[in-house]
Order: structure tokens, then C-alpha cells, then sequence
């Protein structure tokens, strides 16, 4: 189990959000999925919240929601309970991160494992990192009729940019699944409402997500349809921002075999339409940077401002042409890690990086506590280029795990990324 990364799982979404006032273009790519970290953060709560009911009841023998679990400094996998306190969970680590839970109620499938209580449980608690994040869940998540639906409150403050955030967000949803003879397909809807609030600056959050996954196994492709709305607004420093009634469609297909590679299928289905007000007047238009052509990567999706310039808002198909020149000429030692394809998966991913000069690569795979599944690539100098890693899971129980690439070694200063795997068996 690893301290740093667990840190990191928590807090580190939130610490990457560095919103400038002044920064107009930032400010409108992260409203374009604003409730994005806040989300992320509570899934992520909870998925830790749920191992350490687990971890303390295992040692105790019976269903344990308070003591203390410490973690061996000479053997970080080992852990030891106390009984005290006894009114919450805390859990301490070799390197001096607590993380406390105080449990207001957890109900839910107890019979079988924490993956399987993740997917079916009522569960209110709240997250506590001293001088970090303050943070109440209130969970509800339950199987009916093939689906699995969530709905969730987040409440409380975390810590945003040397100064802390306000939260208070619904976030629902569901997800279904089904796979069969030579045939898989995925769905997920989520919605999130609600506001936060930081500083001199606030979003009152309106968006809606939505994919579908479907799978031909007979002829090694994929096809994605996503869809996201956004009504979201802001206020940063007295300059209002608010996004009206947009929309992006888009639906592309991919080829295992030979690569990982994604191109648009039906361009009469691409769709972005919608606005962009600032102080109350036309700002921009949502549109794509170019024509949707079958067969190609697509475009990207763009905020077109009315001065006739272009702010970059999503690179829609996982290519990562428009996304890797923006990142070299933002930060030209930086290094692009995309979303695994497909996510979730069963039971095998792709997962692609890309180096804009020679580097020093470690890869490897965690689970939510930290225990390392797998070191896919270990300390390798690669030159410059794009690489596509498969990782296959066969062996191992659905869940989420986590990827971790980092640049340099651990005796000199090192960078590291990570992105969120989900099995789905």
C-alpha cells in the first residue's frame, strides 16, 4: 500500500485546477466540465472510504467503522488496528498522512466483497485530511432492472490553490453492461448540479454526460457515441461566464487489431451547437475547428470567440494530435498520458502515452489502496514518440485500479501522471 499515491488519489485532481482570473481561455475549458475533479474526488472517497472498512473489519472479524489502522514503515502492505477512537476511522500512514473517516451510516450488501459493496450500499460519511479536505458523502448506489444507479451529495471544502473550495454538488447517474457471444456493450449517464466556491470566484454547475460503448468482437472494433450538455456558469474576480445550451455529439469507431487508433463513422451524427456569454454578451460559439470527415480523427471541439480566434475545449476522438501541440508549446518537457481505450474494459486495455523528447519511463498499475498489480514498464529510456501499452486483467476481480507513468528516477526529481483503469467483468 502506497501513502504517496493514496495522497495523491484524494487530493490531487483538486490541486490540479489553477483557475486565473485573468485567464479567459482557461476559465472556459474548465467550465466546460467543472464538476469534473469534484466528482472524481468523491468516487474516489468512497472506493477508499469502503477498503478501510474492509482492511479494519478483516482484522477484527466483524463489520469495524472506527479504530485506528496503521501501516508497518518496514512493510507497507502490513497493517495493524487499535480500537481507539471509537467514534471514527482513521488511517495512518508510514510517511504521516492520516486520513479520517467518521461513518453517519453504511448500509449496504455486506456479504461478499468491498468491490461488490461499491456497486450496492447506502453510506454517509464524511472524508477528513487535516488542512486538506473536509468532506461529506452522502451515498446512495443500487442495481435495478440491469442497471446500477448513483445518486450522491457532496458537501464540505477542500483545499484549491493554496486557498479552500465550497462544495456542494449532486452528482447521479448509472451504468449498464452486458456482454455475450462475441458482442459487449457499455452505457453511462451521470448529471451534476449544484455550486462551489473559492476566493472571489464561484460556478453554479449544470452538465450531463453521457456514452455508449458497443463492441463486435468477431471484427476487433469498438463504436463510441458520447454527448455532453452544459449549462454551467461562473463568476471569477466580477467577470461572469455562462455557458448556454451547449451541446457536442460525437460518435467514432475504433480497429484493435494492428494499433489503437479511433476515426469518425457517420459525420451527419456529429453535433456542436450552443454559446458562450461573458458579463452577459456573446462571447463565442461551440463548434468544431474544421469539417467532420468519415474515416478521419475529426476535429476538435472549440470555443470560437467572436474576435475570431479559438479556444481549445476537447480533443474528441482520442487522438492526441491537438492536445499533445498544445501541451508542447505550453510545456515542451511535459508528456501527454490519455485515457485508457476501452474504459471499462474486460479484460484488456490499451493504454498510450506520448514523449515529446528522450525520457526516463516507469509504468505501473495500483490498486485503490496502493499494493502495485503490475510494473509494466520499469525505468526504460524511451526516445521521443507516441507508445501503446496493452495491459490485460484477466486475473484479476472487477474494480478500479490506477496507472501511474513517471518521468525520471526516484533518486533525482521525477514527474509523475495518473489515470483511472475500470475492469468490468
Amino acid at each position: 500500500m502506497s501513502p504517496k499515491l493514496l495522497f495523491c488519489l484524494i487530493i490531487g485532481f483538486l490541486l490540479t485546477i489553477q483557475i486565473s482570473a485573468q485567464d479567459d481561455a482557461y476559465i472556459c475549458r474548465y467550465l466546460f466540465s467543472s464538476s469534473d475533479e469534484i466528482t472524481k474526488l468523491s468516487t474516489d472517497a468512497i472506493s477508499l472510504a469502503v477498503d478501510a472498512v474492509w482492511e479494519a473489519s478483516g482484522i477484527t472479524g466483524v463489520v469495524t467503522t472506527t479504530g485506528t489502522l496503521t501501516q508497518n514503515p518496514s512493510n507497507p502492505d502490513e497493517w495493524t488496528y487499535s480500537p481507539t477512537p471509537n467514534d471514527k476511522l482513521v488511517l495512518n500512514f508510514a510517511d504521516g498522512v492520516s486520513v479520517v473517516f467518521t461513518f453517519y451510516s453504511i448500509t449496504g450488501y455486506t456479504g461478499g466483497t468491498a468491490e461488490d459493496f461499491k456497486y450496492n450500499h447506502q453510506m454517509d460519511f464524511n472524508t477528513f485530511v487535516q488542512n486538506q479536505i473536509n468532506m461529506r458523502v452522502n451515498s446512495n448506489t443500487y442495481p435495478q432492472s440491469g442497471k446500477t444507479y448513483w445518486q450522491r451529495t457532496i458537501t464540505g471544502s477542500a483545499l484549491f490553490d493554496m486557498q479552500m473550495i465550497n462544495l456542494n454538488i449532486t452528482h447521479s447517474g448509472n451504468i449498464q453492461f452486458e456482454i455475450g457471444n462475441g458482442f459487449a456493450f457499455y452505457t453511462y449517464t451521470e448529471s451534476a448540479t449544484g455550486s462551489s466556491s473559492f476566493g472571489t470566484s464561484s460556478i453554479n454547475i449544470s452538465e450531463s454526460y453521457w456514452r455508449f460503448i458497443g463492441n463486435n468482437s468477431n471484427l476487433s472494433t469498438f463504436v463510441i457515441n458520447t454527448e455532453i450538455i452544459n449549462n454551467s456558469s461562473g463568476n471569477f474576480n466580477g467577470i461572469n461566464y455562462q455557458y448556454q445550451n451547449a451541446k457536442v455529439f460525437w460518435a467514432a469507431a475504433s480497429a484493435i487489431y494492428g494499433g489503437y487508433y479511433n476515426k469518425v463513422v457517420d459525420a451527419n451524427e456529429w453535433v456542436a451547437q450552443g454559446n458562450m456569454l461573458k458579463n452577459g454578451q456573446q462571447y463565442g460559439t461551440v463548434q468544431f475547428d474544421g469539417p467532420v470527415i468519415n474515416g478521419t480523427y475529426g476535429p476538435d471541439l472549440v470555443l470560437h470567440l467572436n474576435s475570431g480566434s479559438n479556444i481549445f475545449l476537447h480533443t474528441l476522438i482520442n487522438f492526441p494530435v491537438s492536445l499533445r501541440e498544445e501541451n508542447e508549446q505550453s510545456n515542451p518537457d511535459d508528456f501527454v498520458i490519455l485515457q485508457n481505450y476501452p474504459n471499462p474494459f474486460n479484460a484488456s486495455t490499451t493504454i498510450q502515452y506520448t514523449l515529446n523528447s528522450r525520457k526516463l519511463i516507469t509504468i505501473k498499475i495500483f490498486d485503490v489502496l496502493g499494493t502495485v498489480i503490475k510494473t509494466i514498464v520499469n525505468t526504460e529510456d524511451q526516445p521521443a514518440g507516441t507508445y501503446n501499452l496493452i495491459w490485460n486483467a484477466e486475473n484479476l476481480t472487477s474494480g478500479i485500479y490506477l496507472c501511474r507513468i513517471q518521468v525520471g528516477s526516484e533518486a533525482q526529481e521525477s514527474k509523475f501522471k495518473i489515470i483511472k483503469l475500470i475492469l468490468l467483468k
